[in-house]
């Protein structure tokens, strides 16, 4: 479990105070023609990686409340595509949404902080992954980050 790791722990929640300073610093500066850069069409642009990000919070509140507060709940999965295109991300402001990003991070990393040693085994179901513990999720939360960042990183090299 990792809250018997202090050091483990202290390292999960330094990355997920890191993801939106992270993802604000590798966008700034980026001006329209970065933001809407899409080298790959089977991938979101940069504009839409925030706001994809910003959106993800509230899914990653919605399946750690449902992990601590549910027994052995299942909690949906989301076509991102279809979400992208109801949303409008390829319109959203970068700078709203890395405030949205920051805004419900740090309510994520409340909740966790605030959550019992015997919560982290509690578990959900996620009918495309399977059983996942509260630990796994809230590991899985800066994987995310990490990965979007490199993809910002990447579209920025295919620019320069």
């Amino acid at each position: 479990m990792l809250i018997e790791y202090p050091f483990a722990a202290n390292l999960l929640f330094t990355a997920l105070e890191a993801g939106p300073g992270t993802i604000a610093g590798l966008v700034a500066g980026a001006d329209t023609t970065v933001l809407d850069l899409r080298p790959d069409p089977d991938r979101f642009t940069i504009r839409e990686v925030v706001a994809h990000l910003a959106d993800w919070e509230d899914v990653w509140m919605l399946r750690l409340r449902a992990a601590c507060e549910q027994d052995e709940p299942t909690v949906p999965g989301y076509d991102v595509w279809q979400i992208a295109i109801d949303r409008d991300y390829a319109h959203r402001d970068v700078e709203e949404q890395l405030a949205r990003y920051r805004s419900g991070r740090a309510e994520v990393i409340a909740y966790l902080k605030d959550r019992a040693e015997s919560d982290w085994q509690r578990r959900v179901n996620r009918a495309e992954v399977g059983w996942l513990t509260l630990e796994a999720l809230a590991v899985v939360i800066p994987l995310h980050d990490s990965y979007h960042a490199k993809q910002i990183v990447d579209w920025r090299r295919f620019q320069s």
